[in-house]
């Protein structure tokens, strides 16, 4: 499903996941503290992408280490340390760290807090490395309800309340769509418009029941990566189209300015020189007439 292109683009990958709920699921059964927290989960990280990745992160899980102001006992130092990490990690290509540099983030704005109430900081990271957000619930969750703040523990309560219901058979379906129903129509048909045409509970969103009383949630896309691409190309035609009419229309509109700049200029020395003849022809007729009377009356 996740490389499904008929359902709407997702930020993070299953791959990406997979360290974050393989921590999230060890059993740890009493609450650890904010800083031992943080660096229990920067280890056991550093410790998955040490043995699955091939080549070393360019930037060093001993990053922690190399800014003692994380662990200063004044905040104004604790954001200092973070700026100057996070200058950092700004000034690298994201293409070299890749996602190794997510839980090192993680691990520090959650010493810069003590806790959740500095998760703010990782704003700035959401294209870098938006998995970072995952690790830092780990770490929240290691560190128990004692490092969360008003928002975070609000947060709980409302995810608790929708895991609290137990399951019951007689309950209505609550799902758009069966997985058996979502997997056959997802086998045989190649677009999206069989999906798009299902009933649902949110226009652009179908829920599907995986095993009775789990549910997830997907966006549908627009289509194909096929569909899609040519679409783009297509929009880029009609760019360049509109781009090449502009273009002419700018050099007939400065031709025609040209013309008009010089037009008037010549009709107003015609116009002038007529109206001079006709005045001259005019008064020597007059001085014609008259003579002829003065001429008569003698």
């Amino acid at each position: 499903m996740s490389q499904d292109q008929r359902l709407g683009r997702r930020t993070l990958s299953v791959d990406q996941l997979l360290p974050v709920l393989a921590i999230a699921g060890s059993a740890v059964l009493e609450d650890t503290a904010a800083s031992e927290a943080a660096l229990l989960v920067v280890e056991a990280a550093s410790t998955y992408f040490a043995a699955f990745l091939r080549s070393p992160p360019l930037v060093s899980f001993n990053q922690l280490k190399n800014y003692p102001g994380l662990s200063s006992d004044s905040i104004e130092e604790r954001v200092v340390a973070f700026n100057r990490l996070s200058l950092e990690v700004l000034n690298q290509d994201p293409s070299q760290f890749g996602e190794t540099i997510a839980p090192v983030l993680a691990a520090a704005a959650f010493l810069v807090g003590r806790g959740t109430s500095h998760v703010f900081l990782l704003k700035r990271f959401g294209r870098v490395a938006p998995v970072a957000f995952a690790w830092f619930g780990v770490i929240a969750a290691l560190a128990g309800p004692r490092a969360w703040d008003g928002a975070w523990l609000r947060a709980v309560k409302g995810a608790e309340r929708l895991l609290r219901p137990n399951f019951d058979w007689l309950d209505a379906p609550s799902a758009d769509i069966g997985w058996a129903e979502f997997s056959w129509l997802s086998s045989t048909f190649d677009g999206v418009e069989q999906l798009a045409g299902i009933p649902k509970m949110l226009p652009r969103t179908l829920s599907i029941e995986i095993v009775p009383g789990a549910i997830i949630q997907v966006r549908l896309g627009t289509g194909s990566a096929d569909i899609e691409s040519r679409v783009t190309s297509e929009a880029k035609a009609r760019e360049r189209a509109l781009q090449e009419a502009l273009t002419q229309f700018v050099s007939l509109a400065q031709r025609v300015k040209n013309l008009v700049e010089k037009q008037p200029v010549q009709a107003n020395e015609q116009q002038t020189l007529g109206l001079e003849s006709e005045s001259i022809a005019l008064s020597t007729k007059g001085a014609r007439s008259r003579r002829r009377r003065d001429s008569s009356s003698t």
